[in-house]
């Protein structure tokens, strides 16, 4: 039976929070050292990345990570700016510019071969090629009327599940056509309000 955890946080879109604008470090590389370290919240400032101001990626919202590039939603210049993990440096080559109707950018998820984007402003679910950020509107969906507004998802890949920043929830969704699964639906805690990021690995396959 496989089991998933999930992480959900708090998260505000606050330029003075991240004066830096540096995305802070991610501990990625996977293994029991890693997850102590994530779990107590230490930091590792020698793996931060802190070459968004100079790449003009100056409004950063979600992000996601292959474990070798680590891509970046920019919430004001309708972009993905993409930047090599080990040292920080910017790749242009995997960068690409969002569809126009996908211009608030807000969190993203991918599989390797798409990657999914929500929308803070038009609420959908796009979806682009990650190779070359070709627009993919065969995977694409709108989220439930219910899911009003919503911000951070995550895929086993499987079921897409996506989390509402008003109603506590995570809605789930299936990945292959975006169908609703009300099963999977889960309700968050009272304490957990205003959800926004979401994050889950899978248990035994992370460890």
């Amino acid at each position: 039976m496989k089991v998933i955890k999930f992480f959900l946080m708090l998260t505000h879109l606050n330029k003075s929070i991240s004066a830096a604008l540096a995305v802070l470090a991610l501990c990625l590389t996977g293994g029991t050292a890693d997850a102590v370290q994530t779990a107590s919240g230490t930091r590792l400032p020698a793996r931060d990345i802190n070459t968004l101001a100079a790449a003009g990626n100056t409004f950063p919202g979600g992000l996601w990570s292959d474990f070798t590039t680590m891509w970046v939603a920019d919430g004001e210049d309708n972009k993905l700016y993409a930047y090599t993990l080990a040292n920080g440096a910017r790749d242009t080559n995997k960068e690409f510019g969002l569809n126009a109707g996908n211009a608030s950018p807000y969190f993203l998820w991918s599989d390797e071969t798409t990657i999914w984007v929500t929308d803070l402003v038009n609420k959908g679910i796009y979806a682009y090629t990650l190779a070359d950020g070709t627009r993919d509107t065969g995977k694409e969906f709108a989220p439930h009327a219910e899911n009003g507004t919503p911000r951070g998802l995550w895929s086993d890949g499987i079921t897409m599940w996506v989390v509402d920043n008003t109603d506590n929830k995570l809605y789930a969704y299936m990945l292959a056509n975006g169908a609703r699964d009300t099963a999977k639906d889960i309700d968050l805690d009272v304490e957990n309000t205003a959800p926004r990021g979401l994050c889950g690995r899978t248990v035994p396959r992370c460890g």
